[in-house]
């Protein structure tokens, strides 16, 4: 229907702007065609409505004609039905209805506009009612907003208040620093301050000396009272000297300012440890040069092929410089066939050593090594040439890796991740409920170091077989044999040596260093350990109880982590700033 132009006069080919419409004949009507329309019996009482009014009623205005016999009006009204229908409906559909009427019938009986004014009441409350729950809803989610907004308020307060109070702990940190450092340099520089007076004493008598032999010896009075003066004073200095050298020490700073964070429960705890130990050094070489020339000849004319060093037994008859580092009661055996060989190096990438925070190396395959540290959510892969293959993410630095050939096993915070040893696809997380540590595959099963649990034993998927509940703290472990499980910590001044069959453990003493060690296995009854900083590498014989020192070479760069690839017979050393891989041959 055209909703613009008069219809009758369309029909009739003309066209002209239609103004009314007629409720009954449904058509649009020109000012001229109204007027006949009003004057027409037929139509006269045709009501007619304007076409503003039009527009709004044609989308809810139905049609007259039957949707069933479209040929058809609609002339009946069912009321049991509620529906309209034409005449061919009613004989048919609502044949055995009672309350069917005509619908001009009806429309006698009701007052439409009665009608529509009670519909348009009850449509006006309605509209009403929904308008109030509009207002409802927009007020709820300005109120949703408003919340919103609060929260990231109280966000940004909470964030000053961190930063506020991380500023203090910096503070804090640093006030403490300085404090207990500047100790240290003043404790420091008093004994320098010592040195340097006795130095300059020391200087000015030798100086007098030197003064002295250029004068003719003849026999004098004064000059022997001087000489037995100056024998008293001698001897006095070196008293002082020894002294002093007996006092030296070596200050070995540990260190530590870290955060844990538990994303369980969004506790962030901050750690802080400084410490100083402070190790004998080793006593300087005082001897005179002619004694020190007749000891070389000595140590060349001999044939010794093995050397025994007993600490503390004073029958046996030991050069004190040899063994000014190593702790009362300590057996170390040193054979010369026992020796690292340095072979080649190579370097991290220098975007993965910003900072010297990785600690272990893993040989996991052949030409494959792993590196990690307890300050990195992440294990960097390099092969031997020491091109970086890929990295492996974590949600938490790892403390401890262990391979078993085909599968790496991390300890890392309150978890074991196993990740695939040759895709480095990630495999499982097993929750340990403790902090781990040192980590070791043995029979197909794992053996972690839980903090405050103990030594647990348990398979690929979790299950605890056993558990060694007086070894705790923060150790690490390698594997020894079949049975047997070596662990070493940084307060233990001896390997322990574990046999988780029987449960029975032996040891063997250590060098005194409070140092982290860390450990490999080597041969049948034998590890390699290195401490944290330290150019010395120690052999563990187990079945012998011996501790060997291997090498002390400069070439170790103070090592961190090892591991020993018995394949080719090398050792991967990484150096103290994490920035190195040291490859060594056995002999």
């Amino acid at each position: 229907m055209d909703k613009s132009t008069c219809e009758p006069c369309k029909r009739l080919g003309k066209t002209k702007l239609a103004c009314q419409w007629c409720v009954s004949c449904q058509d649009l009507l020109c000012s001229e065609c109204c007027y006949y329309h009003k004057a027409l019996t037929a139509t006269k009482n045709h009501i007619l409505v304007s076409s503003v009014k039009y527009k709004a009623l044609l989308p809810y205005m139905p049609s007259a004609k039957c949707t069933n016999h479209p040929e058809k009006d609609l002339e009946y009204f069912c009321s049991e039905h509620d529906c309209s229908c034409c005449i061919l409906c009613k004989r048919n559909e609502h044949i055995e209805c009672q309350r069917i009427e005509k619908i001009e019938e009806n429309i006698a009986e009701i007052s439409l506009q009665d009608e529509f004014i009670n519909l348009k009441t009850k449509t006006k409350r309605d509209i009403q009612v929904l308008n109030i729950l509009s207002s409802t809803t927009d007020k709820n989610i300005s109120k949703l907003n408003e919340d919103k907004e609060s929260l990231y308020e109280q966000m940004k307060t909470t964030r000053q208040e961190v930063l506020k109070a991380l500023d203090a702990f910096e503070t804090n940190i640093k006030s403490n620093i300085e404090e207990q450092f500047d100790k240290e340099n003043e404790e420091l520089r008093k004994r320098k301050d010592t040195y340097l007076q006795k130095l300059s004493e020391l200087e000015k008598f030798q100086h007098m000396l030197h003064t002295i032999v250029d004068i003719n010896m003849e026999y004098n009075t004064s000059l022997f009272l001087l000489y037995e003066k100056s024998k008293r004073h001698i001897k006095q200095d070196q008293s002082v000297v020894e002294n002093c050298i007996a006092s030296i020490e070596n200050v070995v700073t540990e260190c530590e300012v870290r955060s844990e964070i538990d994303v369980e429960t969004l506790c962030v705890r901050m750690v802080k440890k400084i410490s100083f130990n402070k190790h004998e050094s080793p006593i300087l070489n005082m001897q005179s040069p002619e004694l020190e020339d007749e000891e070389s000849e000595t140590n060349a004319s001999s044939t010794v092929e093995e050397e025994e060093i007993l600490i503390g037994d004073e029958s046996n008859n030991v050069n004190k410089e040899n063994t000014a580092s190593l702790t009362t009661m300590e057996k170390v055996k040193r054979q010369p066939k026992c020796k690292l060989m340095y072979k080649t190096k190579f370097a991290l990438n220098p975007m993965d050593t910003k900072s010297s925070s990785y600690l272990f190396v893993n040989v996991p395959s052949k030409n494959i090594v792993v590196v990690g540290g307890p300050s990195e959510k992440r294990l960097i892969i390099y092969n031997r040439n020491g091109t970086k293959e890929g990295e492996f993410g974590l949600q938490f630095p790892a403390n401890s890796i262990a391979s078993d050939g085909s599968m790496l096993a991390v300890s890392a915070y309150k978890a074991v991740v196993l990740i695939d040893g040759k895709t480095f696809e990630y495999i499982d997380l097993i929750h340990m409920g403790d902090n781990c540590f040192g980590i070791a595959w043995i029979k197909n099963k794992l053996i972690v170091n839980c903090e405050k649990k103990g030594l647990t034993l348990m398979n690929q998927y979790g299950v605890v077989s056993k558990t060694f509940k007086d070894i705790i703290g923060n150790v690490q472990l390698c594997v020894v044999g079949d049975e047997c499980v070596a662990v070493a910590g940084r307060e233990l001044h001896k390997v322990l040596y574990l046999n988780i069959k029987t449960s029975a453990v032996k040891s063997v003493p250590l060098p005194g260093y409070s140092l982290m060690k860390f450990l490999t296995p080597f041969c049948n009854d034998s590890v390699l350990l290195s401490i944290c900083g330290e150019n010395k590498i120690y052999k563990i014989n187990f079945a012998l109880k011996e501790c060997e020192l291997c090498d002390t070479s400069v070439t170790l760069q103070k090592p961190m982590g090892l591991d020993f690839d018995k394949t080719s017979n090398e050792l991967f050393l990484i150096n103290s700033n994490g920035r190195y891989v040291n490859v060594f041959s056995m002999e």
